[in-house]
């Protein structure tokens, strides 16, 4: 595994003056959309240290508009891949048959998990460095529009992150959720080595989500 770096003090700060900014959470179970639909996913099951991490962080969060995501079910979503229903068993078969195949010019790589910041929606540990997850990002996006080219996919700005918690109320101050994200910037940084991705399918509950995972495409020439 690479060695450890602490995240530079200016990407922190700026990290968290960003999250300054947001004044007023939003619901985030209350956004429309369908309920259902197929991802990729990073898992962190093995990742000891970043699950101990998001344990630290989220027994900081005892507040009543924010729903902590379940330990077992902590991920990174990388892209949508479609949306349920709206697809069949055989394209997703094919995107699976053709991720791996792409993915075998991929290099296992790691990544850090570190300083706790939020949207309006959400709490999250940012992602570091983010530049080998969007080549993963760009590479499963490739092998998904190779099946259904007019795929679905996420067009919002993409930084890699780990949710910790998902916001149910709308209009609460986050001054302190902002203090709780000054609290833990100096825990340090969580390991985790990326070696698959999953494809999964995910189903939005009223106030959590629940996924199974249909696919495992390992990175590198080892992938079949």
């Amino acid at each position: 595994m690479a060695s450890r770096h602490p995240v530079d003090p200016a990407t922190v700060a700026n990290l968290l003056a960003g999250f300054r900014r947001v004044s007023q959470l939003r619901n985030h179970w209350a956004r429309p959309g369908p309920r259902a639909g197929y991802y990729w996913y990073i898992t962190f099951e093995e990742s000891g240290e970043v699950l101990r991490l998001v344990r630290q962080c989220q027994d900081r969060l005892s507040f009543p508009y924010y729903d902590l995501v379940p330990l077992p079910t902590v991920h990174l979503t990388l892209d949508r891949i479609a949306y349920y229903p709206g697809t069949t068993v055989e394209q997703l078969t094919a995107i699976a048959s053709a991720a791996r195949d792409y993915c075998r010019t991929m290099v296992p790589f790691t990544v850090q998990v570190a300083v706790l910041t939020g949207t309006a929606g959400a709490l999250g540990l940012n992602v570091f460095p983010p530049e080998p997850v969007h080549d993963l990002r760009r590479v499963l996006r490739a092998a998904t529009l190779s099946i259904i080219p007019n795929a679905p996919l996420n067009r919002r700005t993409f930084l890699p992150h780990v949710t910790v918690a998902y916001a149910n109320t709308d209009g609460v101050p986050t001054t302190a959720a902002f203090e709780v994200a000054q609290q833990v910037a100096a825990l340090p940084a969580a390991m985790a080595q990326v070696t698959s991705v999953a494809m999964v399918r995910l189903e939005r509950h009223t106030r959590s989500y629940h996924w199974d995972i249909l696919a495992t495409i390992a990175l590198g020439p080892q992938s079949s």
